[in-house]
C-alpha cells in the first residue's frame, strides 16, 4: 500500500458526516458529527479528492488540543473541537437517507441541486418549529 503524504495547505475542503435526531427527554432536536473526511484538489487530475473518513468521537481529544487559527480573530483561541461542536463552518447538504442511497448531485445539478440542498434544511428547520406549535 502506498501512503501519499498531503501537506495540510492542499486540504480545500472537508466533508463532515452528522446525525440529526431529537431527544425525546429533553425534547430538543439535536445534531452529532460522526465523521470528517479531509478533501484536496488535484490540480494534475482536476478532481476533487477524498482522503479517508475519520470517525469524529476518536478524533475529539486530539482536535480539543489543536488551535484552529482564525485570521480574522486573533485574540481568540479556539479548538478544533470548538470550531466543529459550536458549528463555526459554512455548510452544504449533500445527501440525506432515502431509498435509493443516492446524492443529490445524482438527481439534481446545478442550482437545482442547492435548492434541493435548502428544501432539505428548511424541512428539518420546519420540523423542529413544528414541535412548538400549541
Amino acid at each position: 500500500e502506498v501512503i501519499e503524504e498531503i501537506s495540510s495547505d492542499k486540504i480545500t475542503q472537508y466533508k463532515i458526516k452528522e446525525d440529526w435526531y431529537f431527544e425525546k427527554e429533553r425534547s430538543v432536536q439535536e445534531v452529532r458529527i460522526l465523521g470528517i473526511c479531509p478533501v484536496y484538489y488535484d490540480e494534475d487530475k482536476d478532481l476533487y479528492i477524498d482522503k479517508g473518513w475519520i470517525y469524529f468521537p476518536q478524533a475529539r481529544n486530539l482536535m480539543s488540543k489543536t488551535i484552529a487559527y482564525n485570521q480574522k480573530n486573533d485574540v481568540s483561541n479556539m479548538s478544533f473541537d470548538d470550531l466543529f461542536q459550536k458549528r463555526y463552518f459554512n455548510s452544504y447538504i449533500q445527501k440525506e437517507s432515502n431509498v435509493m442511497d443516492r446524492y443529490i448531485n445524482q438527481y439534481a445539478v446545478g442550482l437545482d441541486a442547492l435548492i434541493k440542498a435548502d428544501k432539505i434544511k428548511g424541512n428539518i428547520f420546519g420540523w423542529e418549529h413544528d414541535l412548538w406549535n400549541f
